[in-house]
This record gives C-alpha cells, sequence and structure tokens, in this order.
C-alpha cells in the first residue's frame, strides 16, 4: 500500500466517524508537512497529528467505526473495499471449516454462493480454492496462500466501480488490454474537477483524480510503463503534480497537455483476467489427445500416435515461450536504441531481421531447436549493448543517490541503497542481460527509487542529523560518486 492509498483509506475512515482529515498546503514537497485529523466536526476538538507508521488496521483500532461499518464507496482508492473483501472470505472460510459433514467441494460451493456478489475473473479459482482448503488452512492463512497463487477475487457489493456501464465501442482491445479511444476529454475534465475541489492540495488533487479514474475502471500510465488501476506509477504521480503546478498558470491547457502524453486502459474488476494456466492447458491437450479416434484402431499405433501428437504440443509449447522472449528482447532493443542515438541503428534491425527469417512461421510444424539457435544468436550479438544501457542506467542512479548523500548527509538507507546498485552493477555480467535491463528500467530505475531517497534525505533533515560525508568505496568531494567501470552505451 504506497502513501496515498494509506492516507485516503484512513481519510476515508476518519469521515466515516464524523471527523475529517486537512492536508498540506502549497508547498512543493507536501509530504514534509504534517498531516492533521480531528475525529469530530461537531465538537470542538482538537487536531491530531497524523503518525507517518500508523497503519490502516492500527488506526481503526482507535476509532468507533468500523471498516466493515463505513459506507461504500467513501474510500476513493478502493483499500477499505479490499479489506471487506479479504475479511469477507476469511469469514466464509471459516465457517466452511467449522461444517464437519462437508466435503473439500461442498466448501468451495458454500463459500462461493454464500454471497451473491461474490465474483472471480480467474477461471481455475475453485480448484486453487480447494488446493488451500484441503491443507486445512484457517482463513486468514488460505487467503494469503490464494494471493500468493496469483488469485483475486471482489464481493461487488463492495465495489461501486462495477456499476459503471463502460464505454461500448470506445474500448478496443489490444494484446489482452482494453484500451479506450478517444478518452481527453474523460481525462480532463476529471482533472478540471479535482483541481477546483482541491486546487491547493497535491495529495488530495492526486487522491481526488486516481479516485475518478477508480471510479470510471480506467488507468493511464506512460506509454511503455506497466498500468493498473489500482497504482498510479511514481513517474505517471510526478507529472501529475506537474500538471497541477502548470494549471495554476495556463489553465486547462495543462491538463489537456498530460491527457495527450498518457495511454488509458480500461480495467473492470468484474472481467475475465486469465484463461488457462500453461501446466492446465498441458493437461488439457494430454487428456483429449488420450482420448482413441475409433475402437477398431490398431493400439501400437493409437498409442505412437498418442505420443507423436503430444510430443508436437509441447514443442509448440516451447516455441511459444521462445517467441515471447524473443519478442521482450526486441522491446528492450527498442528502448535502448530511442535512448541511445549514437548506435548504428540501421545496422542493428537489419541483423534483427536477418535473424527473425530464419524462424518458421508454422509454429505447429517447427522444432524448438530452430528457435534456440534464434534466442542463442540474439543473446550473443545484442546482449553486451544491452548490458552497457543497463550498467549506464544503474551508474546514474548510483551517481543521484550519492549526490543526495553528499548533499544532505548519509544513514542507513542510502547505505543499503548503494550498496544494492553496487552490487547489481558488479553482477550484470554474470546475469541474463534481459534480466538485467529489466532491473535497470523498472525496479532500479530512477523514478522508483527516488521516493525512498527522498524520504531518507527527509530524516537527516531533522534536528538529530548525521554529518555530511562522502558515501561509497569510489567517492571523493570533486569525483562524486562515479563507479570506475569505464563503460560507454
Amino acid at each position: 500500500m504506497n502513501r496515498l492509498r494509506r492516507l485516503d483509506a484512513i481519510r476515508a475512515l476518519v469521515e466515516a466517524n464524523g471527523g475529517e482529515l486537512r492536508f498540506p498546503g502549497h508547498l512543493l514537497r507536501p509530504e514534509l508537512q504534517k498531516i492533521e485529523y480531528r475525529l469530530s466536526r461537531a465538537i470542538d476538538t482538537k487536531w491530531e497529528v497524523l503518525s507517518e507508521k500508523q497503519s490502516v488496521l492500527d488506526f481503526e483500532k482507535n476509532v468507533v467505526v468500523k471498516i466493515h461499518d463505513a459506507p461504500i464507496g467513501i474510500d476513493k482508492l478502493g483499500v477499505l473495499s479490499a479489506i471487506k473483501d479479504q475479511r469477507k472470505m476469511i469469514e466464509l472460510i471459516d465457517e466452511a471449516h467449522a461444517i464437519s459433514a462437508f466435503t473439500h467441494q461442498q466448501k468451495v460451493n458454500y463459500i462461493c454462493d454464500s454471497d451473491e456478489s461474490f465474483y472471480s475473473p480467474m477461471f481455475d479459482f475453485k480448484a486453487e480454492l480447494e488446493s488451500v482448503l484441503r491443507n486445512g488452512a484457517p482463513g486468514y492463512q488460505a487467503v494469503n496462500q490464494l494471493s500468493m497463487r496469483g488469485q483475486k477475487f471482489i464481493f461487488k457489493s463492495h465495489h461501486p466501480e462495477t456499476e459503471h456501464p463502460g464505454f461500448g465501442e470506445r474500448e478496443e482491445e489490444v494484446n489482452g488490454e482494453f484500451h479506450l479511444n478517444g478518452f481527453e476529454k474523460e481525462i480532463v475534465n476529471s482533472l478540471v474537477i479535482s483541481a477546483s475541489k482541491k486546487a491547493s492540495y497535491p495529495d488530495a488533487f492526486v487522491i481526488e483524480f486516481h479516485g475518478e479514474l477508480i471510479r470510471q475502471n480506467l488507468s493511464i500510465s506512460i506509454p511503455n510503463e506497466p498500468s493498473d488501476v489500482l497504482t498510479l506509477t511514481p513517474s505517471t504521480e510526478k507529472r501529475l503534480r506537474k500538471a497541477l503546478e502548470e494549471y495554476r498558470k495556463i489553465g486547462e491547457l495543462a491538463f489537456s497537455k498530460f491527457a495527450s502524453d498518457v495511454i488509458c486502459t480500461v480495467e473492470r474488476p468484474d472481467r475475465p483476467m486469465r484463461t488457462q494456466s500453461r501446466m492446465q492447458g498441458i493437461g488439457m491437450l494430454k487428456e483429449r489427445i488420450g482420448q482413441p479416434k475409433t475402437p477398431r484402431e490398431d493400439l501400437r499405433n493409437v498409442a505412437t500416435e498418442k505420443v507423436d501428437a503430444i510430443h508436437r504440443k509441447m514443442n509448440l509449447i516451447k516455441i511459444i515461450d521462445i517467441k515471447s522472449e524473443i519478442m521482450e528482447w526486441k522491446k528492450a532493443i527498442d528502448v535502448v536504441v530511442s535512448q541511445n542515438p549514437g548506435l548504428p541503428e540501421k545496422q542493428i534491425y537489419e541483423t534483427w531481421n536477418k535473424i527473425l527469417t530464419s524462424l518458421s512461421d508454422d509454429m505447429a510444424a517447427g522444432e524448438p531447436k530452430v528457435y534456440e539457435i534464434a534466442l542463442g544468436r540474439i543473446n550473443k550479438l545484442y546482449g553486451r549493448m544491452l548490458n552497457r544501457h543497463s550498467m549506464a542506467k544503474i551508474e546514474a542512479v548510483y551517481d543521484w543517490v550519492g549526490s543526495q548523500a553528499l548533499k544532505h548527509g548519509r544513514n542507513s538507507v542510502l547505505d543499503s541503497i548503494m550498496q544494492m546498485l553496487k552490487k547489481e552493477i558488479a553482477d550484470i555480467d554474470h546475469k541474463s542481460p534481459l534480466m538485467s535491463f529489466k532491473v535497470a528500467e523498472d525496479v532500479l530505475s530512477r523514478e522508483s527509487v527516488e521516493g525512498v531517497v527522498l524520504s531518507a534525505v527527509d530524516i537527516n533533515l531533522g534536528a538529530f542529523s548525521r554529518p555530511r560525508q562522502a558515501v561509497g568505496d569510489n567517492v571523493h568531494s570533486k569525483a562524486g560518486t562515479r563507479l570506475k567501470t569505464g563503460r560507454t552505451v
């Protein structure tokens, strides 16, 4: 749960108890100001400072109206709805366990049919639930195990957004995602409404706008970044705050510019999310192939045909996996080329096209060996290029973190981040280039690390901050924190 989702959930609890929560004002760094709340508007109660360490569940213990009593939809970012879902499922699982006469299958039916608003977008939810129940896990453990297995569920009565009518023909499916066409008007209108409500509070503005997206089952993100209706990526949130600053100067034009820079997808919580897992697909293939075509066929020939058919299907699955990895390489190469204009782009793509022409378009008739060879050539030809790019990206983050430490002083958090970055740099040549690229672009990117670093820097701004000093083994006051790798992209 990120900071804004936690704040919105606590705000919803405070308001459900008749109080209010107020956000900091105009500062560019609102997180440095104290957030305050009071549990009653009717009585002149004292404003209390909200602790940064206090979780939603801890806060719930000190109020009269609990999460399960809070009105549906009072939480804009859906945190209370998610907690209600989990608690309801825990309650149903424990009730099913308490009925000793039930078989495991009857327990599953009891849980899924007890509330007509229950829904899981995963086709194999009941099978996974039965597997968990066979272990005898109590409700809270069973819910955790379902989460670890990638299972999702909701109770529609907790989610008012499921009542949204959708966008009809404006939804276009692309690679399994439903993109919304002509969404700029919705985005700009939502931004204007959010800014007019809480124009001077950046935190409240982001929460208000994100809540409006959730209400419409919409998700926005910067191109080439993952999108999720319940979260905003750090870079998207950063652009939102910047758009608010520009809005105060130039009006709606700032929001129109923001809308033109993002992509928008539709993510209904009651839309199916997955068909079959890979192993289940193999099992279904084996089961279908295992049925004799006619009773008159020779048993030996039937057995041979079964083995050959399974072999072909297994080869097809291997080829699909390898082709998927090859496409991941293509995406990575596109990013590297776009960010490094000095690279020989024409030569890179000509070589890539030659490799692809060696692959068979008829995957069902192909052999995995051909694709394995192609993947090996790709790794050999482009691996160093990806590694150099990843090294440069992580080194740049390392330098920036080091500059913050030099500027504001060291602490254990900054030291840990520096060590993690340094270790990743040292390990790049020993890992898959594609994996190192994903780490550099996502896990340890500037956007991912920035929030943690700035929070750590804030710690050093207090009265007991430690002396400023150099950080890392390769640091001195003039050279900064550059690691001496001698690498260039």
